[in-house]
């Protein structure tokens, strides 16, 4: 399976890069802007240099791709949309291209209602990105796209576990976090599995026991 991963760099990215080629995988780093810090994931199919905000890159890094993982963050928490367009250059490439497979990061935040203070804190410190967040899953929604919408929780850099919830809505009860680790895993096995297609899922970690 060849996939091509936007956000590749990053701590969630290089982990998707690692598990897939261990997993045997052709992995693409997707318009990296920083390729050099790369250097130590072995294996990689490709590296498409350049920014997602152009078209043309894009596609490059699209052309040939079975599944698109997306993992895109605001670079602040001022008013942007860097999440968004980058999404729907994306989506245009992969329409262009005829790949069908997208999956996209976004955030549980943006539908959750407990614990009540602390979203209404963490809606409140980051409503800026979660608003290019919003946009970006009205996007794939309506790309006509084979498209699953991930939404995790508090993201920490904890050791894999093997473990994860999912839910479709709000989770009862704890904990209100996931390690980078076992959302890599997570997203991984969607894409293999072909899971949840046109559905948004929440992912959280395993509850103790």
């Amino acid at each position: 399976m060849k996939i091509a991963v936007f956000g590749a760099t990053g701590g969630t990215g290089r982990l998707v890069l690692d598990q897939g080629i261990h997993r045997g995988y052709l992995m693409t780093a997707a318009c990296t802007r920083h390729p050099q810090s790369l250097t130590d994931v072995h294996g990689l199919q490709a590296i498409v240099q350049g920014d997602g905000r152009d078209p043309a890159r894009v596609q490059e890094a699209a052309q040939g791709q079975d599944v698109i993982i997306s993992i895109l963050s605001s670079p602040g928490l001022g008013p942007g949309t860097t999440v968004s367009e980058v999404t729907q250059n994306i989506i245009a490439a992969m329409q262009e291209a005829g790949a069908r497979r997208l999956i996209c990061v976004s955030a549980h935040p943006l539908i959750a209602t407990r614990p009540w203070l602390a979203v209404k804190l963490v809606k409140l410190i980051f409503r800026n990105p979660y608003a290019d967040l919003a946009i970006m899953e009205q996007a794939v929604k309506s790309s006509g796209l084979e498209w699953t919408i991930v939404r995790p929780t508090r993201l920490t850099n904890g050791a894999a576990t093997g473990h994860a919830r999912r839910v479709q809505g709000d989770f009862t009860s704890g904990p209100n976090s996931i390690s980078r680790a076992d959302l890599a895993t997570v997203l991984l096995d969607v894409a293999a599995n072909v899971e949840a297609l046109q559905q948004a899922i929440e992912v959280s970690g395993a509850t103790p026991r």
